[in-house]
């Protein structure tokens, strides 16, 4: 989370604001046409990027630039970055669970892909050989995390990780729901199926253990 600009993380799934495994956001204003954009779950990064139409202002500016920064920092070392605002995802969950940001904090979900392994994991674990590591995924994607936070010095930035709590055993955010609401996942459920077999399979199998 940027609170200039916050930003939030989840590794292997972080989320951050500006801003995977880990996560940022930032409180800037976002106009609804990029959070009609965002919420498209179909609608990958790249492909409302080129459609916005509010650069114009210096602020949506700043947002455009910050963001570029962040996915030429991270996307070649095999992570995924999707913005979201945390309005987004305080309004589908109950406000125990709401994120402490206002409504127009912009975010970033990163998530490592597969690439992730050989671009980002190794490197880091030949660099690291003669020091100590307790959880090397995590930890991998924590340097990366904070070499974004010093290359944006400039910047008030949060960051969570998916494996965070707070003093109540609750999780800092969860990174499924922010996934959802920023177009980086989607839940499919069986009425999403249009040729629906479920419901033989379902039969047979039963038929079959009896």
């Amino acid at each position: 989370f940027f609170p200039s600009v916050p930003r939030l993380a989840t590794t292997r799934n972080a989320f951050g604001v500006s801003g995977t495994s880990p996560t940022a956001a930032l409180p800037v204003n976002v106009p609804d046409r990029f959070r009609a954009c965002g919420r498209e779950l179909s609608v990958r990064l790249e492909n409302y990027i080129s459609h916005r139409t509010w650069r114009s202002s210096t602020m949506e500016l700043h947002v455009v630039h910050l963001e570029r920064k962040i996915r030429d920092l991270l996307e070649n070392l095999g992570f995924e970055i999707y913005p979201f605002k945390v309005g987004w995802y305080n309004e589908v969950l109950p406000p125990t669970l709401h994120l402490r940001y206002s409504d127009d904090t912009l975010a970033f979900v990163v998530l490592s892909i597969p690439a992730m392994f050989d671009k980002a994991f190794k490197p880091f674990l030949k660099k690291q050989l003669l020091k100590k590591i307790h959880d090397p995924v995590d930890q991998c994607i924590s340097y990366h995390l904070s070499l974004i936070r010093e290359s944006l010095a400039d910047q008030k930035m949060d960051i969570m990780y998916d494996y965070e709590i707070l003093p109540n055993r609750k999780p800092k955010f969860l990174a499924q729901t922010a996934a959802h609401v920023a177009g980086a996942t989607y839940l499919y459920q069986r009425k999403d199926v249009h040729q629906d077999s479920w419901g033989e399979k379902a039969a047979q199998l039963l038929k079959d253990s009896g």
